[in-house]
């Protein structure tokens, strides 16, 4: 088999920004001269982040820098991990109240001892400023979603002439946040075929599913929990997530996202053009 192809997600994220920052400098050229200097239209993001959770401080830094290439105004708020509900339900709703901020994203995973709550406080934040598509009736698909259909579409399809929609695909930790939503994307694009994998998939039938994958995207975020041998030889292998993969499956495949510079640049990616999009909408319901 030949060498493994490396789909480089980071090289992918900073075309598709050096695109967006255009739109958003012409965006900007034209308010300047439609409004007074104090009147201007800024696109305002802000993400709420706990500061004692060191991956959750990077990444917000991480989403930050890249607001800032492009000319967004991005506010990290913080809060401690000792945070109850209340005051983490009081700070999203005073920053869903701001109409001076069009996008809102909490910053996952919240404190453990309010995981239970979760939702509640995804729910507190308005649909319409959901750039991170975490509630149901959010108008955005989930940044991380959407992070690995463009890279299925720009690099598989129109780079390297891969028709991944008719492929078997396989969704490791389909019952998840990412996982779900991942499965319902590739619904909505008619997949051919589609199978979720769970920790309650019984063995034989992981085994056969994987087996017949073409396609195996894996949203778990775990190290090393997938046994290469039982990857198809050839498939392609997307991993969502900081989770490690081993050199022995990367081998197996004919394409594959590293585990760093993969989904993760497109991710944060996804959510500038998000928020350019919840722009658009204020814009339009304030005319």
């Amino acid at each position: 088999m030949s060498q493994p192809i490396k789909l480089d997600g980071a090289a992918l994220a900073k075309s598709r920004e050096g695109q967006l920052k255009s739109i958003f400098d012409r965006s900007n050229d034209q308010f300047r001269r439609d409004y007074p200097e104090s009147k201007v239209p800024i696109l305002t993001i802000a993400s709420l982040y706990n500061q004692d959770h060191l991956p959750s401080l990077k990444y917000s830094e991480m989403k930050r820098q890249a607001a800032g290439r492009i000319g967004i105004n991005f506010q990290l708020v913080p809060y401690s991990q000792k945070a109850s509900h209340d005051e983490l339900a009081d700070l999203i709703q005073t920053l869903a109240t701001d109409d001076d901020i069009q996008g809102l994203m909490l910053q996952l995973p919240v404190p453990d001892q309010r995981n239970i709550l979760q939702d509640d406080l995804i729910r507190l934040i308005p649909s319409r400023k959901d750039i991170d598509g975490l509630r149901p009736d959010s108008p955005y698909l989930p940044a991380t979603v959407a992070g690995v259909q463009t890279l299925l579409d720009q690099l598989l399809l129109e780079k390297y002439n891969i028709d991944w929609l008719a492929l078997p695909a396989a969704i490791i930790g389909s019952k998840g946040v990412v996982g779900c939503a991942t499965l319902k994307m590739m619904s909505d694009r008619r997949v051919r075929q589609v199978s979720g994998i769970d920790l309650d998939t019984p063995a034989e039938e992981r085994a056969t599913i994987l087996s017949q994958a073409g396609l195996v995207i894996s949203t778990t975020g775990h190290e090393d929990q997938q046994d290469p041998a039982e990857i198809q030889e050839g498939a392609i292998w997307i991993n969502v997530g900081l989770g490690r993969v081993s050199p022995e499956l990367t081998d197996r495949t004919s394409y594959y996202t590293p585990s760093m510079g993969g989904v993760g640049p497109m991710t944060v990616q996804s959510l500038m053009e998000n928020g350019y999009q919840a722009f658009k909408r204020s814009l339009s319901a304030r005319d």
